[in-house]
C-alpha cells in the first residue's frame, strides 16, 4: 500500500479532521519511579496537543476499573494499550479461573480482557487498538493476541504484516516504547517495531487512514466531521426556548405523538443541509476518483466485445468514469484500430451493456477480486436495518420483510407508517403483505437480503391478486413489537378459532429478517396502488398495437 500516493495523503487530511481524541490506557502513567514500561505523560500531552489531539490517559489500579475503561475505549477514536498492566486484586475480585493466583503474571492479562470486550461491546465498529509496550518479547505479544483471540472464537484475524492483526472491522497493532531503543538497537528486525513519542500522532494517523483510504470512507469521514462541528450550532438552534411551541403544536395535533415524528424529521432535514452546505459529496468528484484510479490500479484487464478485445488500464478506467462506457471504448477501439484493425460498433456496445457488463463491471475497477461487492453496495443503498442497534427491538411497519416459521416464505409489509401505530389494546389490525420469493443467483430479483449473516436475493410479486393481510394485535405502545424467540424476533399472528389449524399447520409466527429503506418500500406501495387503480377495458386492438408501438 503506497503512503505518499496523492490520494492516501489527501485520505490522511480527512483522517486528521476526523480523529478527536487517543486513549492511552496504561499502569505506570503518574509513577514517580520512570522504568522502560512507564509512559512519559508529560510529554505525551505536549506531542498530541501540538497535533490537535486530545490525549486521554487513564491508569487502572483494579479489576473493576475494566468496565469503566470500555466505556471510554468506546468514545475513543483510537486506543492505546500498554501489555503488562499490574493491578490489585480487590477481596471479592478473583484473577482468572484458568490461573493460579502464586504464578500471576499481569502481562497481557488485563489488555487481553480489554480487547475482547471492546470487540465484544461494538463488534461491527471501525477500531484501531495499539499495545504500545515496553517488553521486549514484541513478536510473541502478537502470537498471544491471535492466539487468544482465536480460542474465544475469532477466526477472522490475519497477520496484515509481521506486527498487525486486522479483520474487516479491527486493526491491533504491537509497537514497543522509546525505552527499548537501547535494549533492542543490535536486533534491527525489533528495533523498527520502536515508535517514538514524536513519531506517535502521525504513525496513529497513517495506520487509522491505512484503514479508511477510500473514496465512500472519505464522504462518510467527512460526513461525521461536519456533524461534529455544527453540533454546537444545532443544540443552539434546537435549544430549550423551543419547547413551548413544540408542546403548543402537540397539543394541537389530533394525535399527539405525532409531534415526535415531525421533531425527528425536522433535525435529520438540518443534518442533511449540513451536508449539502459542506458539500460532503465533493469528496468523490472526478478528480478524487482519478486519483485513487492512480493509486489502487496497477494492472491492465481484457474486455471483450464480440470479436473484439479492449485493454482497460488506469486511462480507460478515467475516460470511463468522465464520459461514459461507450464513449471509452469508442475512444480505445479508435486507438487500437490502427494496429489491429479493429472497430466496435454502437450495437455492439449496447448490446454488450444489456447482456454482460452490469454483472461484472465491478471486475474492472477492483485492485483484487472481491466476492458480493456488488450485493454489498446496494444493501447501503436500500437497508434500513444496517444500522440497528442492540436495544432496538423491531416493530412492524412499512418496509418489514418477514419469513414464515413454517413454510419459510418471505413477506414485505407495504402498510403505511401511519396504519401501523396507535393500535388500541382489545384491538386486531390487518396488515398488507407482498409475497417476496428466494432465488438464485442467476435469476432476476428486486433486492438483496441478509439472513443469519448470508446475502439472499428476493423477487417481489406484486400482482395485485397476490396480496395478502393478516392480523396482529398492538404489543407494545399501540405498535406490534416482535418478541426475541430461540434467539430471533417473532410476530404472532391472530386467526380466528376456524383458522387454528393453518395456524399450526402451516403459518406459525414470523420471523423479522430486516427493514429496507422507507423511500424504497413507499415506492414498492405506490407502485402497487397504481396496479390497482388501472383501468381495464376492451378497445381496437389495431390502435392498442398502433399505441404502445415503439
Amino acid at each position: 500500500m503506497a503512503t505518499n500516493s496523492i490520494f492516501f495523503n489527501y485520505s490522511k487530511e480527512i483522517a486528521n479532521k476526523y480523529i478527536q481524541n487517543i486513549l492511552f490506557v496504561d499502569d505506570e502513567i503518574f509513577s514517580p519511579h520512570k522504568t522502560d514500561n512507564s509512559l512519559d505523560c508529560n510529554t505525551l500531552i505536549n506531542i498530541f496537543s501540538k497535533a490537535k489531539k486530545l490525549c486521554a490517559l487513564n491508569q487502572p489500579r483494579y479489576q473493576g476499573d475494566l468496565e469503566n475503561i470500555i466505556e471510554l475505549a468506546k468514545k475513543a477514536d483510537i486506543t492505546v494499550l500498554d501489555w503488562k498492566i499490574d493491578i490489585e486484586q480487590n477481596s471479592h475480585e478473583s484473577i482468572n479461573e484458568e490461573e493460579d493466583e502464586e504464578e500471576y503474571d499481569p502481562r497481557g492479562v488485563f489488555t487481553l480482557k480489554l480487547i475482547q470486550k471492546i470487540m465484544n461491546e461494538q463488534p461491527n465498529c471501525l477500531k484501531l487498538i495499539m499495545v504500545y509496550t515496553g517488553e521486549t518479547n514484541l513478536e510473541a505479544i502478537l502470537d498471544k493476541i491471535k492466539k487468544t483471540l482465536e480460542h474465544k472464537g475469532c477466526n477472522n484475524f490475519e497477520k496484515s504484516t509481521e506486527n498487525t492483526l486486522s479483520n474487516s472491522s479491527i486493526k491491533i497493532i504491537v509497537r514497543g516504547k522509546p525505552y527499548l531503543a537501547s535494549t533492542l538497537k543490535h536486533n534491527a528486525n525489533l528495533n523498527k517495531w520502536i515508535v517514538t513519542y514524536e513519531c506517535l500522532p502521525d504513525f496513529l494517523l497513517t495506520e487509522f487512514t491505512k484503514m479508511t483510504e477510500g473514496l465512500i470512507s472519505n464522504v462518510v469521514l467527512n460526513a461525521i466531521t461536519s456533524i461534529r462541528s455544527n453540533s454546537s450550532k444545532l443544540l443552539n438552534i434546537y435549544n430549550k426556548s423551543m419547547d413551548p411551541a413544540f408542546l403548543a403544536h402537540r397539543a394541537l395535533l389530533p394525535i399527539m405523538d405525532d409531534a415526535s415524528e415531525l421533531l425527528k424529521e425536522s433535525i435529520s432535514t438540518s443534518i442533511r443541509a449540513i451536508f449539502d452546505y459542506e458539500e460532503i459529496e465533493s469528496m468523490c468528484n472526478i478528480e478524487h476518483i482519478n486519483n485513487w484510479i492512480d493509486d489502487k490500479i496497477s494492472e491492465q484487464k481484457i474486455l471483450n466485445i464480440g470479436n473484439n478485445s479492449i485493454n482497460i488500464g488506469g486511462n480507460e478506467l478515467k475516460i470511463w468514469q468522465k464520459k461514459g462506457f461507450e464513449v471509452m471504448c469508442q475512444e480505445t477501439s479508435n486507438k487500437e484500430s490502427h494496429n489491429q484493425n479493429q472497430n466496435i460498433s454502437k450495437t455492439q456496445i449496447d448490446k454488450y451493456i444489456e447482456n454482460s457488463l452490469v454483472d461484472n463491471i465491478s471486475y474492472y475497477f477492483s485492485p483484487i477480486q472481491m466476492e458480493d461487492i456488488d450485493e454489498l453496495f446496494s444493501t447501503l443503498t436500500h437497508h434500513k436495518s444496517n444500522y440497528m442497534v442492540p436495544s432496538y427491538t423491531p416493530t412492524l411497519s412499512l418496509g418489514s420483510v418477514i419469513k414464515e416459521e413454517k413454510s419459510k416464505n418471505y413477506w414485505l409489509c407495504i402498510q403505511q407508517r401511519c396504519d401501523c401505530v396507535r393500535i388500541r389494546d382489545d384491538e386486531e389490525r390487518r396488515f398488507l403483505f407482498l409475497p417476496l420469493k428466494k432465488v438464485e443467483k442467476t435469476k432476476k430479483f428486486t433486492f438483496i437480503g441478509i439472513e443469519n449473516n448470508l446475502l439472499i436475493r428476493l423477487l417481489l410479486n406484486d400482482k395485485t391478486y397476490n396480496v395478502r393481510t393478516i392480523k396482529f394485535k398492538s404489543t407494545l405502545n399501540g405498535k406490534v413489537v416482535s418478541v426475541m424467540t430461540n434467539g430471533k424476533y417473532t410476530f404472532t399472528p391472530v386467526y380466528s378459532s376456524n383458522h387454528s389449524s393453518y395456524n399450526s399447520e402451516i403459518d406459525g409466527n414470523f420471523i423479522w429478517i430486516m427493514d429496507i429503506k422507507d423511500s424504497h418500500a413507499q415506492r414498492i406501495a405506490n407502485n402497487f396502488a397504481a396496479k390497482l387503480a388501472r383501468v381495464g377495458l376492451d378497445e381496437s386492438e389495431w390502435l392498442r398495437r398502433k399505441r404502445e408501438k415503439k
